[in-house]
């Protein structure tokens, strides 16, 4: 029998130069990958701070989201409670707009009337009618001036002669007689 020998075991004497660079080779390779080991234990490391980080930011989207889920319930309760006041306030504003209306056609109803009667006045006027009983003539005064103000109120001129006196006015169609008040001299009834 031959003595055994292994692989491992140099068989020849080597070169020293050989077995340095076999160990620097080795040496080297070992660094490589302790260095690839390393890079990947880092890169681990930096997703496990990133899924922490984003673990906390998705629990604080959480709490934001139920803050906002909380306070649009409770706008929504004080809407449901508000309802009928804003139902009140439609139907006040429908009111006064209405309202308005009404307000509007009565001023521009009031502005013809007034325009109907100032016309009135002005093409139409009043006469005076008295019968003098002591020769039986009857009396037409004119109208007095546009201007003319009238004695206080309660005072009663005396006429000189007193009768039922008559207004006649003067119409579009001529003269139209209107019962008066009787007048007597004096100012006594």
């Amino acid at each position: 029998m031959t003595d055994s020998t292994t692989s491992f075991e140099p068989l020849e004497p080597h070169d020293p130069s050989l077995n340095h660079l076999a160990r620097n080779m080795f040496d080297k390779t070992a660094d490589y990958l302790q260095g690839e080991l390393t890079l990947i234990q880092e890169d681990y490391k930096l997703m496990e701070n990133l899924n922490k980080a984003t673990a906390a930011k998705y629990s604080d989207m959480r709490h934001i989201a139920a803050n906002v889920a909380r306070s649009l319930h409770d706008l929504n309760e004080k809407y449901h409670s508000l309802e009928p006041l804003l139902r009140q306030i439609d139907q006040i504003e429908d009111s006064v707009n209405k309202l308005e209306q009404a307000a509007y056609k009565l001023d521009s109803y009031s502005k013809r009337l007034e325009n109907d009667v100032f016309r009135e006045a002005m093409f139409e006027s009043f006469w005076d009618l008295r019968i003098n009983t002591s020769n039986g003539t009857l009396i037409v005064d004119p109208p007095a001036p546009m201007f003319w103000e009238p004695e206080p109120p309660g005072k009663l001129l005396p006429l000189s002669v007193g009768l039922t006196a008559s207004k006649i006015k003067q119409g579009r169609g001529g003269l139209i007689a209107e019962p008066g008040e009787e007048r007597f001299q004096n100012g006594e009834k």
